[in-house]
């Protein structure tokens, strides 16, 4: 029996498809550009092609039919690229798609600017979502945003979800308790700012901020206060999308990000009274395959590694490298029962695989690995570092045990 998705997942899916359609477009670009300039750059030819290999397997899954066909069609291109067929035709070909992708991000995207890369403009360029029962105070409100410069749009409760998985909003002005706390509790949210206009209260300000809000505004609006708030909230925003969050090597996310992500998943957490977990993960001997190969094939190890840990769990879980041969995973609505059946795939899928290695002296090399895993359940008494030091904790259990273990804080 099938089940057809909900209106949440739908608008789930779209929102990590087009955040993910955002990030992967900057790298193509770049890509495209190194063709341009060298038709025969065989990586720039492959990085296109996955990329489009992507657009066509997952788009027509959030309704964008259209797309999936062009990312098809140019999927081929590259594909005809780098088996050396008419490379200027298959690389203006590949120019249009990329075109193609960039209409679909540009109510995220500005023009002439790049769709992947975080916002580094000033604040009156964000965009902004007005979403009020009362067409009074809707206008209201967008008339003072106007005024500012700021380029926003505006809609009713009811069509909420709708309108953030297709403008991706900088920052959010609603008047709805109810569907702060929905929107808040997507981890995709997070770093969102929500404002809730409201008559000015303490205790109604109090109930905002626990229902997952950044601030309250005070309703009727005064345009020194709404546009005071809103820059400010931006402008953090703005800081933190400017942090260095990957990791050079893995392309994972780096120690700083997760901690980051971490603290807000724990306020989140104890907010909605959902569990997670957190998982260490770290290569057993990695030392030896260093010593033993070179830092290129430590390197090249670590590479594959992330890329198991990432094609193992969920879009909306974490994945870390936290420092040399360790990640760290967040499990997001995972208990500890959970996360262990995810650990021990992670686990026997990686001790099945052979990774491998850079030529040694002529010779192609492949390397069986094995590792270890620690979870520890968030509990509603840990901090950040009682929370990863737990997980710490039952990492070394699981590497005293022999390595190649899972082991749960108890």
């Amino acid at each position: 029996m099938s089940v057809d998705p909900s209106p949440d997942d739908d608008f789930e899916l779209k929102l990590i498809f087009l955040r993910e359609l955002g990030s992967g477009h900057a790298r193509a670009q770049k890509a495209h550009e190194k063709l341009r300039e060298n038709p025969d750059d065989a990586q720039a030819a492959q990085e296109l092609r996955d990329f489009f290999r992507r657009v066509a397997d997952t788009a027509e899954a959030v309704d964008l039919a259209l797309l999936a066909r062009l990312g098809a069609a140019c999927q081929r291109a590259a594909e005809a690229l780098i088996e050396g067929d008419s490379p200027e035709k298959a690389v203006l070909a590949l120019g249009e798609g990329l075109a193609g992708a960039a209409a679909v991000l540009e109510g995220r995207a500005r023009s002439g600017e790049d769709p992947g890369r975080p916002r580094g403009d000033a604040p009156p360029s964000a965009n902004l979502l007005v979403i009020d029962s009362d067409p009074v105070n809707t206008r209201l409100a967008s008339e003072m945003l106007s005024a500012a410069g700021f380029a926003f749009a505006s809609c009713e409760p009811d069509r909420a979800l709708d309108s953030i998985a297709l403008q991706m909003p900088d920052l959010i002005v609603m008047d709805s308790l109810e569907l702060c706390r929905k929107l808040r509790a997507h981890p995709l949210l997070q770093m969102t700012p929500i404002l809730v206009a409201a008559r000015a209260d303490a205790q109604l300000r109090a109930r905002a901020l626990r229902s997952g809000a950044s601030d309250l505004v005070a309703r009727p609006f005064e345009a020194r206060d709404l546009l005071t708030s809103v820059r400010w909230h931006l402008q953090r925003l703005l800081e933190v999308r400017e942090m260095p969050i990957r990791d050079g090597l893995t392309r994972t996310y780096n120690r700083e990000y997760f901690d980051l992500r971490l603290d807000q998943e724990m306020g989140r957490a104890r907010r909605y009274q959902e569990g997670f977990c957190v998982c260490l993960v770290e290569i057993d001997g990695f030392d030896r395959i260093a010593q033993g190969y070179g830092p290129a094939a430590a390197d090249a190890v670590l590479a594959h590694l992330a890329s198991v840990l990432t094609a193992s769990v969920r879009m909306t879980d974490v994945v870390a490298r936290r420092a040399g041969e360790q990640f760290a995973l967040t499990l997001i609505e995972a208990g500890a029962a959970e996360a262990v059946i995810v650990a021990d795939r992670i686990r026997e899928s990686i001790g099945r695989r052979r990774f491998g290695l850079p030529p040694l002296r002529g010779q192609n090399i492949d390397v069986n690995c094995t590792v270890s895993i620690g979870i520890a359940p968030f509990l509603e008494t840990d901090s950040l570092y009682s929370l990863l030091q737990r997980a710490g904790t039952s990492l070394q259990e699981a590497k005293a045990a022999g390595d190649n273990q899972v082991r749960v804080a108890q």
